[in-house]
């Protein structure tokens, strides 16, 4: 009788002691996961449109060129570390220019080069909207005013304007969850 209630006992401290070991292993991993990011290379290379909101018939072919590291995280923004290359920009192409690191608050980012000689000059092109991965973006240039009559942006990939307004909705939605409604024609409904 008495052997019995000692087996008891040493079974539930050996339980015990597993589930404690399960629960600090579970915290360290969880820990681990909030403070590292899950890290993938980008490299990317996406015909796009140019197009001009509230102008449907502006449409220009653009290749953009994505190559990077791209770092996911649980609790904090994004980063994209690399290079972006946009035909057309000069210096996005030079190699005395360098990308800043894109942090991406929910898909949005500043895009800025700075030069490799002289830290003290930059160049700001606008911002850039991608999803987790960098396989859809939507690039907008700095200074343009959006609105009907305003705002050239880029949409990569996508063959056509209706496509490229169609699939900036589209992103423009799952990244913010919201969106002023626009139609195929590009102007706004």
């Amino acid at each position: 009788m008495e052997t019995e209630v000692r087996q008891k006992r040493r079974i539930r401290r050996t339980v015990k002691g597993l589930a404690a070991v399960l629960g600090g292993l579970l915290a360290a991993v969880l820990l681990l996961a909030l403070l590292f990011p899950i890290s993938y290379r980008v490299d990317v290379t996406m015909e796009g449109i140019g197009w001009q909101l509230g102008a449907s018939a502006t449409e220009d072919a653009v290749t953009i060129q994505i190559k990077g590291v791209y770092h996911h995280y649980l609790m904090r923004d994004d980063i994209f570390e690399g290079d972006v290359h946009i035909q057309g920009v000069d210096y996005t192409d030079d190699k005395a220019w360098s990308l800043l690191p894109v942090t991406l608050k929910e898909g949005y980012g500043e895009l800025t080069w700075f030069s490799n000689s002289s830290r003290l000059e930059s160049r700001h092109y606008g911002f850039i909207i991608a999803d987790a991965g960098m396989r859809r973006v939507v690039v907008g240039r700095q200074g343009e005013s959006f609105g009907q009559q305003g705002g050239y942006l880029i949409t990569a990939p996508a063959d056509n304007h209706n496509d490229a307004v169609a699939k900036t909705a589209v992103l423009l939605k799952k990244q913010f969850g919201w969106l002023q409604k626009i139609d195929v024609s590009g102007e706004y409904a």
